[in-house]
């Protein structure tokens, strides 16, 4: 199982659960916001970072990313990804998740009712 965990009360972040809604046609994805009760009972913890629970494995920040961005099939971008020194990559991250907030308005439009089943809480 792979869960996307995420901040529910970001514009930003919703924009791209959205995203891999729609690209992940292999429903490959699961997603929970780190207010969900799901998220609430992992042993493991992260705070203003997307994570990744895949199997024993968990991924934070770029790393998650490229994790997911593979696990939907887009293993091209994953390998380029892959190929940048993670500091570099993880300065990219800290720098989009501080202004995340400002990127995307606070609020989201009503998700699916297709897409619902996709999220644990």
């Amino acid at each position: 199982m792979n869960v996307v965990i995420y901040d529910g009360d970001c514009g930003f972040c919703q924009y791209w659960i959205r995203w891999l809604l729609k690209h992940d046609s292999n429903e490959r994805l699961l997603f929970a916001d780190q207010y969900s009760a799901f998220f609430q009972s992992l042993p493991v913890r992260t705070a203003d970072s997307v994570m990744l629970i895949a199997g024993r494995h968990s991924y934070t920040k770029s790393d998650a990313v490229i994790e997911i961005l593979a696990a939907i099939g887009c293993r091209k971008l994953a390998f380029a990804g892959r190929l940048v020194p993670k500091v570099l990559r993880d300065a990219l991250y800290e720098i989009i998740a501080k202004y995340r907030h400002r990127l995307a308005p606070k609020s989201c439009e009503i998700m699916p009712d297709a897409y619902k089943k996709r999220f644990i809480g």
